[in-house]
């Protein structure tokens, strides 16, 4: 089972020519404890489904690509957790869940399986970050269906203490969740959902060109702060600082 830290990006308005970043305007954030998503960290398991549309996509100058990964915004969090997750992603033409239930997801929508670690912001002093997630594998979107996101936790634990992401009011019921205490599989779903929910969690979408496999320019962090082997390291510019701002390499 793969095991990471979630990168944790500071945004400083810059650009880059590596990275395409779609960020789905989250006007509202708030780390509301009753709409824990994309994962129930006060169940054993959960499984959570959301819905962003190509309208929403396209308004943000997002074309057609290949998506390479994900970013969820950190809100809240008292302390270092792992989770197991496993995370799918797919393009739909269901664009709520007012009526429709669940969508069942292929073995191969699968992007990540593994542990992720989410840590407090009051440590690092670090307001605004986000966690990215890198997919095994890009997934083309055609600019114009709508993107799922499904994620399982497969914890297997409960929480007693409080580590959300961001997340942000949503029209349409567009974010439908289910958790217990029995581990779900997303290829085969619950018949319904426990709750579906006017919110959604706060997103960035990585897209890089299809033509030329390097992503275009757009609203890119310069400056990454991130785990690696438990020790805080920043980039910027290339090189790559400790947290107290010596030169590593």
């Amino acid at each position: 089972m793969r095991k990471i830290f979630f990168s944790m990006l500071v945004l400083c308005g810059l650009t880059t020519a590596m990275a395409a970043d779609y960020t789905i305007d989250y006007t509202g954030l708030t780390s509301d404890y009753s709409n824990l998503l994309p994962s129930d960290v006060y169940e054993k398991y959960s499984i959570s489904q959301q819905i962003y549309t190509a309208a929403e996509l396209q308004k943000i100058g997002a074309t057609a690509g290949n998506l390479t990964g994900i970013s969820f915004i950190a809100a809240e969090a008292e302390r270092t957790i792992t989770r197991n997750w496993r995370v799918y992603v797919a393009t739909t033409t269901q664009s709520d869940f007012k009526t429709e239930g669940f969508v069942a997801m292929k073995t191969e929508d699968q992007v990540f399986a593994g542990e992720v670690t989410t840590l407090p912001l009051d440590i690092y002093n670090m307001d605004d970050c986000w966690y990215t997630i890198h997919f095994s594998r890009p997934v083309a979107w055609d600019g114009n269906r709508n993107l799922l996101i499904c994620v399982v936790d497969e914890t297997g634990t409960i929480l007693s203490r409080l580590n959300h992401l961001g997340v942000y009011a949503s029209d349409s019921k567009r974010a439908a969740s289910h958790s217990g205490a029995t581990a779900y599989d997303a290829t085969v779903p619950p018949a319904a959902p426990k709750v579906t929910r006017d919110m959604r969690t706060a997103i960035t979408f990585h897209i890089a060109d299809p033509a030329t496999g390097i992503s275009a320019a757009y609203a890119t962090p310069s400056i990454r702060k991130q785990m690696v082997n438990g020790a805080l390291i920043i980039q910027r510019d290339g090189k790559i600082y400790t947290a107290e701002g010596a030169l590593v390499k």
